[in-house]
């Protein structure tokens, strides 16, 4: 049968039968050649996060905290225990492990976003009335404002996380004289993004990297 097909119980039963197999494989984890060990820490990695999951839907919280730190114990800074960590709501004062996150796992975010791309604007702004694009964009006009500069003044802009190209399309319909660069950890948000024209027809970015905001500006 699928998975899903199967009751919480007999998913834990299936998923606790897997983790039985993996301990004895994990305590001789240095034996392993890099690639090998990177291939069953995915697993591992996967087997945890999934306990969790099925434990948190059934309100078995405690028992749910527990895989997923167990995930973190394989990958400190996986992006999914750790998200799924700060979803849970607890009071007892436990959260040396979230007290120290800086930043998910890049990999983690470029998969989210991945997969969330062909339906992002659809239900982002149609759905959920989204309009940070705007408010940027707003935010944008009234520094202008401020400086007493045109919009024709702009010569260039770096779209940090510029997503699908939202907030690009409105700059480049207002300042079509604007050189836009876009900048996205997501490879498919960048896909589209890479489309996307202005209301003259033309590309609305002038390039589209592939990249964190960070590593782009340095």
């Amino acid at each position: 049968r699928e998975f899903g097909m199967l009751s919480p119980d007999e998913q834990l039963n299936l998923l606790r039968e897997a983790e039985d197999h993996s301990l004895p494989i994990l305590k001789v984890s240095d034996t392993f050649d890099e690639y090998v060990w990177r291939s069953f820490q995915d697993q591992a990695l996967d087997l945890y996060n999934n306990m969790g999951i099925v434990e948190k839907k059934q309100g078995s919280l405690h028992e749910a905290v527990m895989y997923f730190r167990k995930a973190l114990e394989i990958k400190s800074n996986d992006g999914h225990a750790l998200v799924q960590l700060a979803s849970i709501d607890r009071n007892d004062g436990k959260d040396d492990i979230l007290s120290n996150v800086n930043e998910l796992d890049p990999e983690y975010v470029s998969a989210l976003f991945d997969g969330y791309s062909s339906r992002f604007e659809s239900e982002l702004v149609d759905v959920l009335h989204y309009r940070g694009h705007i408010l940027v964009y707003d935010a944008l006009k009234s520094a202008l404002q401020k400086l007493e500069k045109s919009t024709s003044s702009i010569q260039q802009v770096v779209d940090l996380g510029c997503g699908t190209g939202l907030l690009g399309e409105l700059i480049a319909n207002d300042m079509p004289s604007a050189i836009v660069s876009g900048v996205d950890l997501s490879r498919r948000m960048v896909d589209i993004s890479r489309q996307r024209r202005s209301r003259n027809g033309d590309d609305v970015y002038a390039s589209v990297a592939v990249s964190d905001a960070a590593e782009y500006l340095s």
